[in-house]
């Protein structure tokens, strides 16, 4: 199969910062950023690994799948909160599920280079590679924008933002194959703090992967999808982790309140080694 992105190699602090300034911080460009603990992993929302990967269900059973999850967690949220979102918000609803963990076609990405690299290697296992996927924001809605389906038009027409529910609702009922990044007009707190955005696939009876294979040709998705390859060696991992944390990144930042207090207690190890800042 043709290589649709590009792979850059990351061995320190020093080579994400020349990256980042280089790349991602250029005027005129927004990137986003999905940090996973292993290179090997392709991308995919939680609703394409809970029916496919864990229950054997080929990708077309996903539509029927969603719109039974999304029914029930509808019918059962007064149970535990009393604000919910208007019922034809769809987004908010499975941003909502997302944030709670239920399995939904959202796919988790933020503004945040750091945010990113966080949860890549914060419990990347040591000598395995862990990534940062990258993609420019600006040149998806673009390519969205773009496309004849009379749907996403109407969706454009609606909002040329997409930031109103109606237009991701019309979004989210077309099968166009291709990726749209959306935040929900209300933000809930982990969205806000995390600098978040989805990544939605439009096509639900297919993969996350070959619905943003499907954006462009392979030549131009190169130039757009990246993949930041991070060896997890101790002395790399330390550095990174020490600088993110004097760059207020670490679980207590990122998950306000004792679970993410908790949580940041994964880490003692490390800092309390002695020998972590050593190869």
């Amino acid at each position: 199969m043709v290589r649709w992105y590009t792979t850059l190699e990351i061995k320190s602090w020093e080579d994400l910062q020349r990256e980042y300034e280089g790349r991602f911080a250029l005027q005129g460009r927004r990137w986003v950023f999905r940090g996973q603990q292993d290179t090997r992993w392709e991308l995919k929302p939680s609703l394409e690994r809970s029916a496919c990967d864990r229950v054997g269900l080929r990708p077309t059973a996903m539509p029927n799948i969603e719109a039974y999850l999304l029914t029930r967690f509808q019918r059962n949220l007064h149970r535990f909160q009393d604000r919910t979102p208007a019922v034809d918000d769809q987004l908010e609803w499975l941003a909502l599920m997302q944030h709670h963990g239920a399995p939904t076609r959202l796919l988790d990405w933020t503004y945040s280079c750091y945010i990113a690299l966080f949860f890549a290697l914060e419990l990347a296992p040591l000598n395995s590679t862990c990534a940062i996927w990258a993609i420019d924001q600006v040149w998806l809605f673009n390519r969205l924008k773009g496309r004849r389906e009379a749907r996403v038009r109407k969706a454009f027409r609606l909002d040329a933002e997409l930031r109103v529910p109606g237009a991701a609702h019309i979004l989210l009922n077309t099968k166009a194959t291709t990726v749209a990044p959306l935040v929900p007009y209300y933000l809930n707190e982990r969205l806000s703090i995390q600098q978040g955005v989805f990544l939605v696939p439009l096509n639900l009876e297919t993969t996350f992967m070959e619905n943003l294979r499907a954006v462009a040709k392979p030549a131009e998705l190169r130039k757009h999808v990246l993949k930041l390859e991070i060896p997890v060696i101790r002395s790399v991992q330390y550095q990174m982790l020490v600088s993110l944390d004097r760059l207020n990144v670490h679980r207590i930042s990122l998950f306000p309140g004792i679970d993410g207090f908790a949580q940041s207690m994964q880490l003692s190890p490390l800092w309390w080694h002695p020998d972590s800042y050593r190869a």
